[in-house]
């Protein structure tokens, strides 16, 4: 029988207690692995077909990637540095063409988080082979990785809160943990017991791989912490100077330079620029 088939002949079967039918998908997930199944793959065919919910998905990658659930169980990430050791996890236990699919998607997925050129692509494959193989040992190829990638998830945590600030309606359950989100695109499930979410975003874009929240679970968090948001913690203060000549300037961690602050912040619409005061800007961008 086909594994597509054998799986799916399960979901007719219903698992009243949450362990059994964690035990059982879990069962399910080695046997998929073991056919040659991918862990992204067999997580998603997994809960394309009902057997396993989104949380338990997860759990069986992290765990398939030598996770551990109390590292799942995480904060809300404002910056690059929070999902860093999680993404660095991800590159030594998972073969290059995993990481890739999670990072960019198969170059079609609208929602993926990196958008990179064909070059570009080639390079960091090449780089996540080489950290594989050395287990990451090597702490030159994993700089190289995160550069590659670092500019594309921290724009990625930036539009979930803007995103986070639309319009988007919560039905809470009796315990609080879960909801139908609603916002002008759909209607979706939360759940704040790990910060999942049914939303195209945050199941096509990789971001339940890489430990990033969706603006739907963000917005949950916001409704959560009433008054002890911080919305400006996303950002933080770059000191600028000005020249005799009116030119305002201030290094940039992620061109690694100084930059002009009109030219290439402002005029070139730079996704990290969150406006600027008397002698600094707030910028998105997180320094390691």
């Amino acid at each position: 029988m086909p594994t597509e088939e054998w799986v799916l002949n399960w979901t007719n079967s219903i698992y009243p207690d949450r362990k059994r039918r964690g035990d059982r998908a879990r069962e399910l997930f080695a046997k998929l692995l073991d056919d040659g199944y991918s862990a992204v793959d067999a997580s998603e065919l997994l809960v394309g077909n009902g057997v396993a919910d989104i949380g338990m998905a997860d759990e069986m990658i992290a765990e398939a990637s030598g996770i551990t659930a109390s590292e799942t169980r995480r904060t809300v990430p404002r910056h690059y540095a929070d999902v860093r050791d999680r993404i660095e996890k991800l590159i030594v236990s998972m073969p290059s063409q995993e990481v890739m699919d999670i990072v960019i998607g198969d170059g079609r997925n609208r929602f993926a988080v990196g958008k990179l050129s064909k070059r570009e692509m080639s390079d960091l494959d090449s780089l996540l082979r080489l950290a594989r193989s050395q287990r990451g040992g090597d702490g030159r190829v994993m700089d190289a990785i995160h550069s590659a990638i670092e500019s594309h998830v921290q724009n990625a945590i930036l539009d979930t809160e803007t995103l986070a600030d639309g319009e988007i309606s919560f039905d809470w359950s009796d315990d609080g943990m879960t909801a139908a989100a609603s916002d002008w695109h759909g209607s979706y499930r939360i759940s704040m017991r790990d910060d999942s979410c049914t939303c195209d975003r945050y199941v096509l874009g990789g971001f339940r791989h890489l430990g990033l929240m969706c603006e739907h679970v963000m917005c949950a968090h916001k409704v959560k912490s009433g008054n002890e948001w911080d919305d400006v913690s996303g950002t933080r203060k770059v000191f600028s100077q000005a020249s005799n000549d009116g030119t305002k300037t201030a290094w940039c961690d992620r061109l690694r330079r100084e930059i002009d602050i009109t030219s290439s912040c402002v005029e070139a619409e730079c996704p990290f620029f969150g406006g600027h005061g008397g002698d600094f800007i707030r910028c998105g961008f997180a320094s390691r």
